[in-house]
C-alpha cells in the first residue's frame, strides 16, 4: 500500500507540474511532457504493449525501473498512461490505449493553455502588446492576444491585429520565390547576374558565381554595407547595379556558398529578382502565389490590407513605428530596384502568418486542399540545405535541436523598431507556435537564439507531440 500511495502521489505531483498553475515554473525547469498520448514504452506507436505495460503498471506487477529500461529517465510515462485525462492511473487507462493501438479509439487530448501564465509572462517582459497562434496537426486551432496595440488611445490587441513581422517576412518572399521555382520562372542554381543583366561578383571570388539558393541561405557572401544602409534610409534611391558593384556591400574574405551570414540584403535581391523574371510587382506576386491561395489578409504594403488594424512598435517606451510608417511605404516604380521592404516590411497577425508554416508542414497544401507549393519546394525551404558541408540552413527556416529535448524543431526570429518574435514548429508532429511582440527587452536563449520573451511563451502555448 505504501508503494501504491507513493507512485500515485508522484503521477499527480507531476500531472500539476506539467498541466495546472504550475506550468509556468515547468517551462522554466525543462519540458518532458512531450509525448505521444499512450506511448508508453516512448517507442513512437500506440501499441498493445503500452496497454499491457499500463495495465500491469496498475496492478504493480510492472514497477517504474522495468518501464525506465525501455524508455529512459526523463520521459514522462506516467503522464502517457493517463489517456482519459482523469488524474489517475487505473485499468480504464489501459482499455483506451488498447483501443487506441487498434485504431477504435482516437489518441489526443483536448487542447488548452493556461492564460494567465502567459499573460505573466507578458508582464514580467514589460510587453505593450503581444500575439500567439497555436498550430496542432497542421492546423490553427487557438490564438492568444494581449496589451495594446497603440498605448496612446489604449486600444488592445486582438487576434486579427497586424503587426509588421520584421525578418519574418522572409518566409513569404522566399516561398513566393519557391513558387516562381516551381513553374520554371526562376532557377534556384542559376548565376543571379542572368536575372538582373549585369556580371554579380564577389571581389574576392570574380569567377565564383552567386545563385538564388545562396542568397536564401544567407550564403552569397553579399551582407549589405554603408551604401546599402543608405539605400534603405533613402527610400531606395540607389540604383540595384551601384550597390552590386559596391565591394563595401561584400564579405570579401569568404568564397560564395560556403559560409552562412545572415543578410538583409540578400533577402531584399530575392523579391527584386522575382519581379526581373516576371515584369510585375513583388506585392502582386505574393498575393497570387502565396496570400490569397491561403486565404490571408497580409501584404507588404497596407494598401494591400482589407483590415487595417495595426500594432504600433515601441521601443525603450517611444513609438518606433507608426501610422506614417505603415501608410507610406511603397515598392520601387522601376522593377528590381526595391531593397528596403521583402525582407521586413510583411504586415501579418500570428493565425494568418500560422497558416504559412501549416501549409508548409502539409507538404506545400492549403487547409482547404488547394496545393500551394510542390512537396520538393517544401523540402528546399525545410533545411534541405548544408552550408560547408556540415551546418544546416533552409529558406527563412533553421533547425534547432535543443528548444526541446530530443525534438527537432524549426524556427525563425525577427527583430526591429521594437518588435521581436518567433515562430518554432515540428515538422513529424505538425505542431507549432508563432509569437509577435512590441517592447520587450532583446535578449536572447543563448542556446536557442530565440527572443527569451518569444521562447516563454512558445513553451506555455506549444501543444503536446501527439
Amino acid at each position: 500500500m505504501i508503494k501504491k500511495s507513493r507512485k500515485i502521489f508522484s503521477f499527480v505531483l507531476v500531472f500539476c507540474l506539467l498541466c495546472g498553475s504550475m506550468s509556468m515554473v515547468a517551462g522554466a525547469i525543462g519540458i518532458t511532457n512531450f509525448f505521444l498520448l499512450g506511448d508508453v514504452n516512448n517507442d513512437g506507436a500506440v501499441t498493445a504493449d503500452d496497454a499491457r505495460l499500463t495495465l500491469r503498471y496498475v496492478v504493480y506487477l510492472e514497477d517504474d525501473e522495468d518501464i525506465i529500461r525501455l524508455c529512459g529517465e526523463d520521459y514522462e510515462y506516467q503522464f502517457a498512461m493517463d489517456a482519459n485525462r482523469d488524474g489517475k492511473l487505473d485499468s480504464g487507462d489501459a482499455r483506451m490505449i488498447l483501443r487506441m493501438s487498434v485504431g477504435l479509439e482516437g489518441n489526443k487530448s483536448s487542447y488548452s493553455y493556461n492564460k494567465s501564465a502567459v499573460d505573466a509572462i507578458c508582464k514580467q517582459y514589460s510587453a505593450y502588446g503581444v500575439q500567439a497562434a497555436v498550430i496542432r496537426d497542421g492546423k490553427v486551432i487557438d490564438a492568444y492576444s494581449y496589451g495594446v496595440a497603440d498605448k496612446q488611445t489604449g486600444r488592445a490587441v486582438k487576434d486579427s491585429t497586424k503587426f509588421r513581422a520584421s525578418s519574418l517576412s522572409k518566409l513569404v518572399t522566399f516561398a513566393t520565390c519557391m513558387a516562381l521555382v516551381d513553374r520554371g520562372v526562376l532557377d534556384l542554381d542559376e548565376d543571379i547576374g542572368t536575372y538582373f543583366g549585369f556580371s554579380v561578383r564577389n571581389p574576392s571570388y570574380p569567377n565564383d558565381k552567386i545563385t538564388l539558393r545562396m542568397l536564401m541561405t544567407h550564403s552569397s557572401t553579399i551582407t549589405g554595407g554603408s551604401s546599402f544602409n543608405a539605400s534603405l534610409e533613402s527610400g531606395s534611391t540607389y540604383p540595384i547595379r551601384t550597390l552590386l558593384n559596391d565591394s563595401g556591400n561584400y564579405n570579401l574574405y569568404d568564397k560564395p556558398g560556403e559560409v552562412s551570414e545572415y543578410s538583409n540584403f540578400g533577402a531584399a535581391l530575392v523579391g527584386c529578382i522575382c519581379e526581373l523574371a516576371t515584369g510585375r510587382c513583388f506585392e502582386d506576386l505574393a498575393q497570387q502565389y502565396i496570400i490569397d491561395p491561403l486565404g490571408l489578409d497580409a501584404g507588404f504594403v497596407s494598401t494591400s490590407l482589407a483590415n487595417k488594424d495595426y500594432a504600433k512598435l515601441y521601443s525603450g517606451g517611444s513609438e518606433q513605428w507608426g501610422d506614417f510608417y505603415f501608410n507610406n511605404i511603397r515598392f520601387s516604380s522601376v522593377l528590381g530596384q526595391t531593397v528596403h521592404i521583402t525582407q521586413g516590411n510583411l504586415l501579418i497577425n500570428t493565425s494568418d502568418y500560422a497558416k504559412v508554416l501549416c501549409m508548409l508542414l502539409n507538404g506545400g497544401v492549403a487547409e482547404d486542399g488547394t496545393r500551394v507549393l510542390s512537396q520538393w519546394a517544401v523540402n528546399e525551404m525545410l533545411c534541405d540545405q548544408y552550408v560547408n558541408g556540415y551546418e544546416v540552413v533552409g529558406f527563412a527556416t533553421y533547425i534547432i535541436p535543443s528548444l526541446y529535448e530530443g525534438m527537432t524543431h524549426y524556427t525563425h526570429t525577427g527583430s526591429s523598431y521594437g518588435f521581436h518574435g518567433a515562430y518554432a514548429m515540428d515538422k513529424d508532429y505538425k505542431n507549432g507556435v508563432v509569437v509577435f511582440t512590441s517592447g520587450c527587452a532583446r535578449s536572447l536563449d543563448e542556446s536557442t537564439y530565440i527572443y527569451n520573451v518569444c521562447q516563454a511563451i512558445i513553451y506555455e502555448l506549444m501543444p503536446e507531440f501527439e
